[in-house]
């Protein structure tokens, strides 16, 4: 277990947190994080198990629609029945747990790093930046369309801190044409960061295209990617009951490549899905099921499965703040293993935002610090101590305080602990108002991490080339 720098720190009395976290002295482990915790358990046994063999019933009698023909002829291959009129594929039950038997339980992630490294499943813990929005927002240049300029800002901070571990798709650079876009995306993460990659799924020309990119940032041939897990993808259902055609290809494409799928049904709960939960669970787990064998169900599966950090505030306020920490509490506590749009996220999804992102990192690392051991002896339970302090003393000096004390407590990111005429005369600034300043000190501190030049002329070359035949442009 690799031990994470610099963004944790020694607290002395209620001394002020922000921008001096960067010098603390704390040490704790970010960057492989390991949940302690039993699993929530909202639905009983007999609920969950009524619930998986209800979404098996809809793979059977109802069955999914798949657009891309050679999907059906794969589906039919394997033995599904599949209507070619109607487009409808319909998987008996004993098919989808015979693919579900050859689903890992845990996957071994290969990042440019050694050190970033990660296995997922079980209980092993991979946070990842928000990912897609059109928009970006900081309380400095307001809401605007995102840019190439925005996303290099996001993945430099999401390579910046330790408790994110993936790199992602942070914004949309809407002013770089889509058939060129991945080249862009795919090269500011590989030459900024050496964390797992995210990769564009819409089209195979495009998949291919990362795909080689992530060969050449690694220093292996392409008939060589197989043989690790090097990058992810995200699909997205068509809810309800639906796989459209660049979906469809990126399950194909990946699973040749042999490279990390998360399949994600797009259910919100009374539009796409029932409004009920239980209805909005079946549906998505069918959903799921159909894709590669995952769900939100997954937990009985015992296959690794994701959730999200999630509100729907408008600016990164109060409301964005005990939204995100309901969901984290939620996603974090039922057990899951990929937490996608674990910083930034705002307004459902349609915005990233700067100060959003520092805030969720605060959250973040509190969480990151609850999953460490706490540490349980003899001295630890300090009878002597007490003893020598006696009735009406003070542990300030105590040699087990001050043996101690530097990392005895979790330094906040954002959090001023200062008395209010202190926190005053500095300023009085809000958490939001802290998370600025934090951002742009981060960005300003930022050097990337080595790539070998020959590997970044290679990159760099590609990307070119590419760009002169016209790049790969979406398929929809």
């Amino acid at each position: 277990m690799t031990i994470a720098e610099g963004r944790s720190g020694e607290r002395r009395g209620r001394r002020r947190a922000g921008a001096d976290a960067s010098s603390a002295q704390r040490a704790c482990t970010y960057r492989h994080l390991v949940n302690p915790f039993e699993p929530l358990r909202v639905f009983s046994d007999d609920h969950v198990e009524a619930m998986h063999r209800t979404a098996l019933r809809i793979l059977e009698e109802l069955g999914m629609r798949v657009l891309l023909p050679e999907g059906r002829r794969i589906f039919a291959a394997a033995g599904a029945k599949v209507d070619e009129e109607s487009r409808m594929v319909r998987l008996d039950r004993g098919l989808v747990e015979e693919m579900l038997a050859k689903a890992p339980a845990e996957i071994e992630l290969v990042a440019r790093a050694p050190e970033r490294c990660l296995t997922i499943g079980g209980r092993h813990v991979a946070v990842i930046p928000v990912g897609g929005p059109p928009h970006v927002t900081d309380t400095d240049r307001g809401k605007r369309p995102g840019t190439l300029a925005d996303y290099v800002e996001f993945t430099k901070l999401a390579q910046s801190y330790d408790v994110i571990h993936l790199l992602g798709a942070s914004v949309e650079p809407q002013e770089i044409p889509t058939q060129f876009r991945h080249l862009d995306v795919t090269l500011t993460q590989l030459t900024l960061g050496d964390k797992m990659p995210w990769v564009y799924s819409r089209g195979q020309g495009q998949v291919h295209d990362c795909f080689q990119m992530v060969a050449l940032a690694h220093g292996i041939a392409m008939e060589d990617l197989p043989n690790a897990v090097r990058a992810y993808t995200v699909i997205n259902t068509n809810s309800p009951l639906q796989l459209d055609i660049p979906m469809t290809q990126g399950i194909m494409d990946f699973a040749a490549a042999g490279q990390l799928l998360v399949i994600t049904p797009f259910t919100l709960a009374g539009a796409m899905a029932p409004v009920t939960l239980p209805g909005a669970l079946t549906q998505a787990h069918a959903e799921a099921l159909a894709g590669i064998g995952a769900g939100q169900l997954a937990r009985r599966l015992g296959i690794p499965w994701r959730c999200s950090n999630a509100n729907a505030s408008n600016t990164p306020d109060a409301q964005a703040a005990y939204e995100s920490e309901m969901s984290l509490w939620g996603a974090l506590m039922g057990g899951c293993n990929f937490l996608i749009h674990g910083a930034g996220w705002l307004e459902g999804g349609l915005t990233a935002s700067l100060e959003k992102f520092i805030l969720d990192i605060e959250m973040l690392q509190m969480f990151a610090e609850l999953f460490q051991p706490v540490a349980f002896s003899e001295d630890e339970m300090a009878f002597e101590d007490i003893r020598e302090v006696g009735p009406g003393g003070h542990f300030f000096a105590a040699p087990h305080t001050m043996s101690r004390y530097q990392s005895a407590f979790y330094a906040p990111l954002v959090s001023d602990w200062r008395n209010f005429g202190q926190w005053s005369e500095d300023g009085a600034r809000t958490a939001t108002e802290r998370a600025n300043t934090i951002w742009k000190k981060t960005l300003a501190d930022f050097t990337p991490p080595p790539l070998d030049p020959g590997r970044a002329e290679a990159l760099a070359d590609f990307v070119a080339r590419r760009r002169e035949e016209g790049g790969a442009p979406p398929v929809s």
